[in-house]
């Protein structure tokens, strides 16, 4: 468990360097880099990705977005 946190980390703190995005990002870029390890392959999965092996088809990884990108809300609930 040990060796899958620094891993997690590895993706998660140079992010946040790269971005420049200040302490209070660190749960998302953790949360990123935990989703961003299982849509991957890696030694012990070796062909399958964690995500097919838990759910039995591959992910579909078109809805993901650069992490740090702006992104907006629209509000659908009336101003008055």
């Amino acid at each position: 468990m040990e060796i899958l946190n620094c891993t997690l980390g590895n993706i998660a703190r140079p992010t946040l360097k790269y971005l420049g995005l200040p302490i209070p990002f660190w749960a998302l870029a953790y949360i990123m880099a935990c989703y961003i390890h299982n849509q991957i392959t890696n030694n012990l999965t070796k062909s399958s990705t964690p995500y097919q092996l838990i759910h039995g088809h591959p992910s579909q990884i078109d809805h993901l977005k650069p992490f740090g990108d702006v992104g907006f809300v629209h509000d659908m609930l009336p101003s008055w």
